[in-house]
């Protein structure tokens, strides 16, 4: 996908908006969503478990730089417990909820096997601390603890343009805030709720939902709302500035929400001026318009695949059932 964001007329626009992001819980490496335009992106990953922290590069690969800070983040400064899991994956700042992992057969991402002590540090602490660039784009996945890193982040907060966070509708962590907190809390800061993302349905067992039939017992059934991805984008009315507009317009494009670029475009005072001006895009609606249209045709392709492949577990629910989950 980056050839066509190069290719685009916003190219020198996007290279120039001085773009940061952030990524809390860098478990695996820097979330993917901006990768369209990574050659323009200044990356901060933060990972607090020792062993995690360990196995990521400093290669910055596709983005044009890449920073690993090996602290947690949260609601203040000081030290606390990070609770591991059997499956580190699951580690948070909060503790467990063990009879959740029982009720839905997860016990190998509730069951703590050991807490370990750690920084943590709020996100305006780690701007100062570490002279961390004003990040437009964030992505939040801490196991239960976003809300909290929300809450410290009260300056930094200001530059986010865009907000993809983890949220839960079933609390798997003791006083964990769950997706009716988070997003009142953010709408009236100025966000509003773009997209869900990856929701997982949640059965009694790591048992498929539907629309699969497995070899469980019951074999077949939709499950419960458990958890999922949210996309959250500043309200075009709420951009302060022209080039704060400029950067969530980068980011917009990147993520495919080309309404919201085209909203920006229309909303955000002198963004238009900015553009041509700076940037030479004198045409942005056309300019627009066929960058969405690149865009689509390729999601439209990858789309077709994924279908494709999508069929592989349908047919193995006709012929048998799919397998049971790693925590059966």
């Amino acid at each position: 996908m980056a050839p066509l964001f190069r290719s685009s007329p916003f190219a020198a626009a996007i290279g120039g908006a001085g773009l940061a992001a952030l990524d809390v819980g860098s478990r695996g490496g820097f979330d993917p969503e901006l990768l369209p335009i990574a050659w323009a992106v200044d990356t901060v990953g933060f990972e607090p478990e020792p062993d995690a922290f360990a196995a990521l590069s400093d290669d910055p690969g596709p983005w044009r730089s890449v920073r690993w800070i090996p602290a947690a983040v949260g609601a203040t400064d000081g030290r606390c417990p990070l609770y591991i899991p059997r499956d580190p994956n699951g580690c948070s700042l909060l503790e467990h909820d063990p009879a959740v992992g029982r009720r839905f057969g997860l016990q190998h991402l509730t069951e703590v096997v050991c807490a370990v002590e750690v920084d943590t540090l709020t996100l305006d602490t780690a701007v100062r601390r570490f002279d961390l660039p004003a990040a437009a784009y964030w992505k939040l996945d801490v196991e239960g603890a976003e809300l909290d890193i929300l809450r410290g982040a009260t300056q930094a907060l200001n530059h986010a343009q865009a907000i993809k966070l983890e949220a839960c509708f079933v609390p798997a962590r003791k006083h964990q805030p769950l997706v009716c907190d988070i997003e009142p809390w953010l709408r009236q800061r100025g966000f509003e709720l773009m997209e869900i993302l990856t929701p997982a349905q949640w059965r009694l067992r790591p048992i498929a939902p539907h629309p699969y039939t497995s070899v469980g017992d019951p074999a077949y059934s939709r499950g419960q709302a458990g958890q999922c991805d949210l996309l959250f984008f500043r309200h075009p009315d709420a951009v302060a500035t022209a080039h704060d507009g400029l950067r969530a317009l980068a980011v917009a494009l990147a993520m495919g929400h080309f309404d919201r670029a085209k909203e920006l475009l229309d909303r955000v005072a002198d963004l238009r001026r900015v553009l041509a001006d700076e940037f030479a895009v004198v045409d942005a609606d056309a300019a627009l318009f066929a960058l969405s249209r690149s865009v689509g045709r390729r999601v439209a392709w990858r789309t077709l695949g994924r279908r494709l492949r999508d069929m592989v577990p349908l047919v193995r629910s006709l012929l048998g059932g799919v397998p049971l989950g790693p925590g059966k």
